[in-house]
């Protein structure tokens, strides 16, 4: 086995734990979001314009035109 090889490997197995933690403080965070009540409901934006743009953000997610990080302003309105 080459050097790059062992650097190769060595890189994925970095990213490889990375993305598992990741998955692992997502679901956290998602098991411990509170349910909405029916006011917290009527406040949704739930247009189909917003809606249709932010299907489009998550369909993109990860990419460098829609980095996951800007996903968290929509989610707080």
């Amino acid at each position: 086995m080459t050097a790059n090889e062992r650097d190769g490997k060595k890189q994925y197995l970095e990213e490889l734990k990375k993305r598992h933690i990741q998955q692992e403080e997502n679901a956290r965070k998602i098991s411990e979001t509170g349910k909405l009540d029916d006011d917290g409901l009527r406040k949704l934006d739930s247009t189909p314009e917003n809606t249709t743009a932010f299907m489009k953000k998550i369909r993109n997610i990860g990419t460098p035109a829609t980095p996951a990080n800007s996903l968290m302003a929509e989610l707080q309105k």
